[in-house]
């Protein structure tokens, strides 16, 4: 896709999301969750596929991953109650070292909630943090403000646990893509990444071609 069928993609998406019978759950789901993230004052954006969603690089998600701003995890657990989501089991997470991971469930949909998302591969420690970038924002009519991670910072989660997890080849690949069509509106984070943390090798170098360093 070139950077209008992006855009394009993007508006599709969203109106979908808006309209559609079959983003129904998912609509009223990340509604609740905006409006009270909002009135409990907690810090949040959407990551991983939802994301990617409404930045039209893929055309459906299933669930929402939510980066949490570590210092209002209260508000989170107390909002989240409020709305009658219910806490589930997290299962294995061998390769995870976050400060704090959650997964509810309301309405059959699940919420993975993760503050400071830190992946520890081959002994290197990669950490995603709410704080260590600019939120961007997406304004949806019908459900309201909804914070995103920027495009970066996805890159380099997705590589992060593709060497452990395959599967996500495709997806870290398909935002390489939009890079090379659309541009990198964020090159600090990959700069800050590279002079803060050691990378996988092959991810390191990715990174440095995408900057072309």
């Amino acid at each position: 896709m070139d950077k209008e069928e992006y855009k394009y993609q993007k508006e599709v998406n969203i109106r979908a999301l808006i309209n559609d019978q079959e983003y129904e759950v998912r609509r009223n789901v990340i509604k609740e969750v905006v409006d009270i993230f909002e009135k409990e004052k907690v810090d949040w954006a959407l990551s991983c596929s939802s994301q990617l969603f409404l930045n039209g690089v893929v055309d459906d998600f299933h669930d929402f991953d939510i980066l949490i701003g570590g210092h209002t995890i209260g508000e989170m657990k107390k909002a989240l109650a409020k709305i009658g989501a219910t806490s589930r089991d997290v299962g294995d997470q061998t390769n995870f070292y976050s400060d704090n991971f959650f997964r509810y469930r309301l309405k059959e949909i699940d919420l993975d909630m993760v503050s400071s998302f830190r992946i520890v591969i081959f002994d290197t420690v990669y950490c995603c943090d709410y704080y260590e970038f600019d939120i961007e924002l997406s304004n949806i009519k019908g459900i309201g403000t909804i914070p995103l991670i920027p495009m970066e910072a996805s890159y380099l989660l997705y590589g992060m646990m593709e060497c452990w997890q395959p599967q996500r080849h495709h997806k870290r690949c398909l935002i390489e893509q939009y890079f090379e069509e659309c541009g990198i509106a964020n090159p600090q984070i990959f700069k800050d990444v590279l002079e803060r943390y050691k990378l996988p090798g092959w991810l390191e170098k990715n990174v440095r071609m995408l900057l072309n360093l």
